[in-house]
Parts: C-alpha cells; structure tokens; sequence
C-alpha cells in the first residue's frame, strides 16, 4: 500500500515533479501530464517515476461519454481513448472516468442514470473505448459514484461481467458511496461488501485495482 496523492503546487519538469511527491512523503501520484503533451515528456515522467520507485496511479478522464447531446458525448469519448491511451505510454496503473450522466451536469444525478437502458449505454461505451486502445498494461476503470453506475459492489459485478474486458478493473472510492444515514453508520460493511470472495469473476477485477492514492 502507498500513501500518494496530486501536488498542488508549480512545477516545471519531472525532477520538480518528484521533488514535491516526496516533499509530501508521496510514492504515488496522478499523472502529471495531459494526452496532448509530447513524446519526449511523457517518456520523460515515466523514466521518472520508474528511477524514484513512483507509482503513476491514475490518468483522469474526467468528462460525460453518456452525455444525451451527442456532440458532447462523442468529444468524451474521444477524449477517454486519448487518456487512456497516454496511461498506457507512461505506465499509470489505470485510466479513471466516472460513468457520466444522462443529464446537463456530467457528475450530477438523473431519473435515468439507473435505467436498463443507461446500463447497457454505459457497457457499450467502455467496450468502444477499451477496444480502440486494446491496452496491455494498463486499465480502464469506473469511479463509483452515489448517482450513477457503478453505486455498489453488486452493481459493479454486473458491469464488469457485461462489459466482458479483460482491461476493464475496479476503482473503489467509498467515499462516494456514503449516500445515506444508514450507509454513513455502517460504512465499514459497505466497504467490506466490496471484499469478499463469493464471487471469482469480482475477486479476479479487484487483483487488477489501481494503486490509487486513495486506496
């Protein structure tokens, strides 16, 4: 396990970028560079974390590929090929998106996000992004969320035996799942409910979970 994080402070280059992870006794950290940065640079931080035993955890996707208006949906999925493909190159250990929403607010809740038919919206596009990318040391991943698929370990075993990819992993934030009183109260066995071994197709994703700052 890693204690690890992003740094919020400027930095210029992979060594400023090492010297303020281990300033907060990082050894994990976000990836520090977008999918439009250069070849060299990319090669660069991953050499980088490779020389200072520093975990790249995570590359963010942050956008709406479920989004109902099209143009916006098509430009997020677009944009999670891209990263996910950057996780690839300098050696994240995934590529982070939340499912989306079908509504204006691309984290926000909706009547449809838990219909059948955003299910099956939301397995087909991780298939296409998974696909176009076919990585081979990385993964992509679903951020729970209170308002959206995935919301709970029985949910996330649906989408990973639907969406059916082998680059398909777990990233579990309790946190977000803290939706409710009782929840709240009993959040020890919310997160135990995310471990346990009744189900080898849920145990085999978790194997692959990011070592992600949070984790």
């Amino acid at each position: 396990m890693r204690l690890g994080g992003p740094v919020f402070v400027e930095f210029e280059d992979p060594d400023g970028w090492i010297r303020a992870l281990k300033a907060e006794g990082y050894r994990a950290g976000t990836c520090p560079v977008g999918h439009d940065a250069s070849a060299e640079l990319i090669r660069a931080y991953r050499n980088a974390a490779d020389a200072h035993d520093i975990v790249i955890a995570e590359v963010g996707a942050w956008s709406n590929p479920i989004s109902p208006d099209e143009r916006t949906r098509k430009a997020a999925v677009e944009h999670c090929k891209q990263q996910l493909e950057l996780a690839e190159r300098i050696g994240a250990r995934c590529c982070v998106n939340i499912a989306g929403s079908r509504g204006e607010q691309w984290d926000g809740p909706h009547p449809d996000n838990f219909s059948e038919e955003t299910f099956e919206l939301i397995v087909d596009t991780v298939r296409e992004i998974i696909d176009a990318v076919n990585p081979q040391r990385t993964f992509y991943a679903l951020e729970t969320m209170p308002w959206a698929f995935p919301d709970s370990a029985d949910t996330y075993v649906a989408l990973i035996k639907a969406i059916n990819r082998k680059a398909f992993a777990v990233h579990l934030d309790p946190v977000n799942m803290i939706s409710s009183p009782r929840i709240y109260y009993r959040n020890g066995e919310m997160i135990k409910d995310f471990l346990p071994s009744w189900d080898r197709s849920f145990v085999l994703a978790m194997r692959k979970i990011s070592a992600c700052p949070d984790n």
